[in-house]
């Protein structure tokens, strides 16, 4: 599930699932990662550390930011800590630029590359997922990482950026928490509709199930936190095992999507349409659960 620099393309579910380390998961849906020893040396990034705000998605509002914490773990390693628990690991090959890996994205052959920069004024990160083997880029997840979250709004006045209206305060009416979220799956369902209508290269078709992709996971991580501060502690715990596998099924079959283009452009977009299709029937799931 996520929300997944935790960045599930997965692409992009990739990255973010590498920036979601690069790609980002929540606590139930962390891939093992090769953690850096601990120390407190820290050769060229001193001025990046700290706390940064982050989202993968390109429609978006404040609620879809979150709080991120770059933190020095070795020499040119540090460690980038999300608010919703994942970690991501980052090797910097420069003052300002770094590397990130996980398992998804090395099985995919994306690297996911972090330019630290400085735009329009305010501190940036730019997080783009390129393909090991050529250097080209495979997609952009979102607008990277900046020092506050007005800084993502600083060229918006309505700090909407055309993203679908979420479950802010006075927005559900009479209607049941369950039927609420089922129009906000139909919401999704001609989001998904009109992004595919009108992406036209494969870059812009990788982007547009990604986004997709992203909003799917984080509609799905809502109902699963919702599920899991009102189910009674025996059914939530059983509920999380068999998230646990799920996510293992999910993550198997958009690997094996992304296989059928290995080393192909195509790749991205096949994994990403593959999580949706998942994590849609499994929010439909969810939902039924809810009392």
């Amino acid at each position: 599930m996520k929300k997944t620099l935790t960045i599930s393309v997965v692409l992009l579910a990739i990255v973010l699932s590498a920036c979601n380390s690069g790609s980002h998961n929540n606590d139930d849906n962390n891939i093992d990662a090769i953690i850096p020893t601990e120390t407190t040396e820290n050769v060229y990034f001193s001025e990046h550390t700290g706390t940064w705000y982050y989202t993968s998605l390109t429609d978006y509002e404040r609620k879809d930011i979150m709080q991120v914490e770059i933190t020095a773990v070795g020499e040119n390693e540090a460690k980038i800590n999300y608010s919703d628990g994942s970690t991501d690991y980052i090797t910097f090959t420069s003052e300002n630029t770094a590397e990130g890996y996980d398992s998804d994205s090395q099985a995919r052959g994306l690297t996911i590359l972090y330019e630290f920069n400085d735009e329009n004024g305010k501190e940036h990160i730019n997080i783009t997922a390129t393909f090991s083997s050529t250097g080209e880029i495979a997609a952009q997840p979102g607008p990277g990482m900046y020092r506050s979250v007005d800084d993502f709004f600083f060229d918006s006045s309505d700090n909407n950026g055309g993203a679908i209206s979420g479950n802010d305060s006075g927005m559900i009416a009479s209607n049941s928490l369950r039927d609420e979220y089922k129009r906000r799956m139909s919401e999704l369902e001609t989001y998904e509709k009109d992004r595919a209508a009108t992406a036209m290269t494969q870059m812009e078709i990788n982007q547009s199930t990604y986004d997709v992709y992203q909003k799917w996971d984080a509609l799905l991580n809502e109902i699963y936190q919702y599920l899991k501060n009102t189910l009674p502690g025996a059914e939530f715990s059983s509920l999380q095992a068999d998230e646990k596998n799920w996510i293992q099924k999910k993550e198997a079959a958009m690997a094996a999507a992304a296989a059928e283009h290995v080393g192909g452009s195509m790749a991205p977009m096949a994994s990403n349409i593959e999580g949706a299709e998942y994590t849609k029937k499994r929010c439909e799931y969810l939902i039924s659960l809810i009392k």
